[in-house]
């Protein structure tokens, strides 16, 4: 009875470990995929300088799928808005901070970005002549988790390239403004349309006439060509020769005695 009893305690004891063993893994798998889980759905905040020629453009980009906040950024050398230098208004040569580094960013939303003009290439490489910035961004995701992403911008292999002009955005909104303000001018009577009513049968007429007339004045030129060819010598003398060539040829003829048999 004894041994059957320490039999019972220990598959007891057994089987209560294994319970307890199970439990732990399957806490550790529940931990396991709620972390793979925020990963999957964590923010991801990018930072990078693009080329929008003439300019350089800050751009701080949420590529990830939920809102980051308390987004901080550090750079070295800290990366400023360079304005002024030769084709610009006002030409005076300034460099300013720039807020989304400076105060950084409450939040930015999944997908979302925010940008900065840093000024032309030659101004901002002018200032920064390694055109090489390094540093980090800080952000959190929405269960308070932080985030560090290095910052690496090379700007060096954009020197000598090649840019082709495509229409934008600033394109579209010059064509609007256009529009407005030739229909304010119609609106107002400063500019009043001209609008001519043709029905296709008087446009139709009117090509036919056009296509007449033009057929006679070209059967009239041929005709012109014609008669003055008919009307011009067949046999036109050559340049330098006169009528009086045959003239004189007889006259001398004349003057040559005749042959006699008195010689």
């Amino acid at each position: 009875m004894a041994l059957l009893t320490a039999v019972y305690v220990f598959a007891t004891i057994v089987l209560v470990y294994m319970a307890h063993r199970a439990n732990a893994i399957s806490e550790q798998n529940v931990r396991d995929l709620t972390k793979l889980e925020q990963e999957r759905l964590r923010p991801l905040v990018e930072v990078r300088i693009e080329s929008d020629d003439p300019f350089l453009i800050l751009r701080v980009t949420n590529q990830g799928q939920t809102p980051a906040y308390g987004i901080r950024i550090e750079t070295t050398p800290p990366i400023k808005t360079a304005m002024g230098g030769n084709g610009s208004y006002p030409q005076t040569k300034t460099e300013k901070s720039i807020g989304i580094i400076e105060h950084g960013m409450g939040s930015l939303g999944a997908g979302s970005s925010e940008s900065a003009i840093l000024g032309t290439f030659s101004r901002v490489e002018e200032v920064y002549p390694e055109m090489r910035f390094t540093g980090s961004v800080t952000f959190r995701s929405f269960t308070e988790i932080e985030y560090t992403s290095p910052i690496n911008l090379d700007l060096r292999y954009m020197k000598g390239l090649l840019h082709v002009n495509h229409k934008t955005i600033h394109d579209v909104a010059n064509q609007l403004e256009e529009i407005r303000r030739e229909l304010g001018h119609f609106g107002s009577g400063f500019h009043k349309p001209h609008v001519i009513i043709q029905s296709a049968e008087e446009r139709r007429v009117e090509d036919e006439a056009f296509v007449n007339e033009a057929r006679e004045q070209l059967d009239k030129i041929a005709d012109d060509n014609k008669k003055a060819q008919q009307t011009s010598p067949a046999n036109p003398r050559p340049f330098g020769t006169s009528g009086m060539a045959s003239a004189d040829s007889a006259s001398r003829a004349e003057a040559i005695p005749e042959a006699t048999g008195d010689s």
